[in-house]
């Protein structure tokens, strides 16, 4: 009896102990929105994105839209500055840092009503989805982050991140 009271108190007093440190190692918890911007010398970790899409339907008939609907992918993009770029700008022909898309998820909406009629000829039926998931992506100091968006028969309007969450770190 004495040795289990004896480990039980000796559990409670390493936790007590490692608290501190687990908190050190946690990082400073952040929000995420469309271009958020990595502050220098820190490390993002990208723990869960939502990323939503306004997009027009190339499909014109109101009968036919509410069967087929809209359908996209949607995208976490990370976009760095040239002076910060993790690439040799050789391997990459100098110009534009390569951006790194990471894929959040694809949404789509069926047999809905539109959410307005954008006017033109034709008129285009306007619709909002989105799509999110737990993730376990990094980026470095002064990197911004995008949502963006891509699908077929569609014509997206505008993207973004709605929310994120991740934790701010010192690189290693």
């Amino acid at each position: 009896m004495r040795r289990a009271i004896l480990v039980v108190f000796m559990l409670g007093l390493l936790s007590a102990c490692a608290t501190p440190l687990l908190e050190a190692q946690v990082g400073q918890r952040v929000l995420i929105r469309n271009g958020f911007e990595v502050p220098p010398g820190k490390l993002l970790l990208v723990d869960d994105m939502s990323v939503d899409c306004v997009i027009a339907s190339e499909v014109f008939n109101e009968q036919e839209f509410n069967k087929v609907g809209v359908e996209a992918t949607a995208y976490l993009r990370i976009v760095y500055p040239l002076d910060a770029c993790p690439e040799a700008p050789e391997s990459f022909g100098g110009g534009n840092c390569p951006s790194q898309d990471y894929v959040v998820g694809t949404g789509a909406a069926r047999g809905l009503t539109a959410l307005f009629i954008q006017p033109g000829s034709p008129d285009r039926r306007v619709l909002r989805v989105g799509a999110g998931r737990e993730m376990n992506v990094f980026a470095g100091g002064r990197a911004k982050l995008f949502g963006v968006c891509q699908g077929v028969l569609v014509n997206i309007i505008n993207s973004f991140i709605t929310a994120g969450s991740g934790r701010l770190v010192d690189p290693p």
